[in-house]
């Protein structure tokens, strides 16, 4: 049996030549088409976790070609040191700690599904959706870092700058006037339940806090970007994953509760061994002088730091490292009562003056605070100077 001749095979090589180029330039294009089309965006929010520096929460910017789950996402929130002491001393001297990385879309939500999490769809312009994409992957390869601030500059304030300058100032435009409430309020809710870190924020939180905040500045935490999105972007948002289990109970006054608690019960035990044990009165004088000491170094630390949050703060002015002098009372007795008397003066005066308005600071429980012991220490020095002989008392 013969073959197929030289003639059909002439002429089926022709017709594959006329057919199989047209077809593959077809699918190139079609490939390239889908390369340089536009990235559909995605912001992702996902609600507090129990680590410190996801206690408010966290927000990513994902992109996709078409399905959200197979798209990317660019994660501010990953930190470059793995020692928590390390972090949060080089997060205080401002160091850059924190990075972005490109993941997977279905990592990122592997890593979030026992958090409350939502989804917003963003809508576009193909050039800014392509401009948004170029510098989220040119700081991905360029290794970006930054220092982290809470409230300040965090991974919420990374997207939301940069989806801010994509959508050529939509996000900012009228959101500067100071009408809202203070942050102390969601810095204090982030810590909730939590007695030290809320101890340390509220002697060491200054006037930033406390004063009215802008709707731009409450876009630093991720439930405020995500309702500001909703509300110019018109991207409502759509649940993703659900917390498992409810939150214990807290509460964000923890810190101020077990503070006032410790110097009130302090001072009425220190009250009442000045009346049992006249003899020790001078050990007592020290240790309030050595409480009120330590506690005016949390104030100091956070002025001395990096971060602005912690900055013009009024506590230093009624928790203040100067009442060392309290320690040289008996070589100069008189000048230092007066210093403390000073002392006390000047904390009910800024109290007042933050309860009327003229401060944006609160000030109350660092004036109580200091006052207390204060009291007390003159108390027990002017009883210690009733014992002495007249002859020597310094003057």
């Amino acid at each position: 049996m013969r073959g197929p001749s030289l003639r059909y095979w002439a002429l089926t090589l022709t017709v594959l030549a006329l057919l199989v180029p047209p077809r593959l330039a077809s699918a190139r294009q079609a490939g390239d088409a889908r390369a340089t089309a536009p990235p559909v965006w995605t912001l992702v929010t996902v609600g507090p976790d129990a680590d410190l520096f996801s206690l408010w929460g966290h927000t990513a910017l994902c992109a996709s070609a078409g399905s959200f789950e197979r798209g990317v996402c660019f994660d501010f929130g990953v930190a470059q040191e793995d020692d928590p002491v390390r972090l949060a001393l080089g997060t205080l001297r401002g160091q850059p700690l924190f990075g972005v990385v490109k993941v997977p879309a279905r990592v990122l939500l592997a890593s979030v599904q026992f958090r409350d999490t939502w989804q917003q769809r963003l809508e576009l312009d193909p050039a800014r959706a392509a401009a948004l994409l170029a510098d989220l992957e040119g700081a991905t390869q360029a290794g970006m870092r930054y220092a982290y601030q809470p409230l300040f500059r965090n991974c919420t304030t990374e997207v939301r700058d940069r989806l801010d300058l994509a959508l050529f100032g939509q996000l900012r435009a009228g959101a500067e006037r100071r009408t809202g409430t203070p942050l102390r309020g969601p810095a204090e809710g982030g810590l909730t339940g939590r007695v030290l870190p809320l101890v340390l924020v509220a002697l060491a939180g200054g006037s930033a806090l406390d004063r009215p905040s802008t709707e731009w500045e409450r876009m630093a935490l991720p439930s405020g970007l995500m309702r500001a999105v909703q509300a110019r972007l018109s991207a409502a948002p759509s649940r993703v994953f659900s917390r498992k289990g409810a939150p214990p109970p807290t509460s964000p006054h923890a810190g101020r509760t077990v503070l006032l608690l410790l110097t009130v019960l302090g001072s009425g035990a220190v009250g009442l061994l000045l009346r049992r044990l006249p003899a020790r009165r001078s050990l007592l004088c020290t240790l309030t002088a050595s409480w009120l000491v330590l506690l005016s170094l949390v104030p100091l630390a956070g002025a001395l730091s990096t971060l602005p949050s912690l900055h013009q703060n009024w506590m230093l002015a009624i928790l203040t490292p100067l009442d060392v002098v309290l320690f040289f009372r008996t070589r100069a007795t008189r000048l230092v009562r007066r210093y403390a008397e000073v002392r006390i003066t000047v904390a009910l005066a800024l109290s007042l003056a933050s309860a009327l308005g003229v401060l944006a600071q609160a000030l109350w429980m660092g004036a109580l605070v200091a006052v207390l012991p204060l009291f007390l220490w003159l108390r027990a020095e002017g009883a210690d100077r009733q014992r002495m002989p007249s002859g020597l008392t310094s003057s």
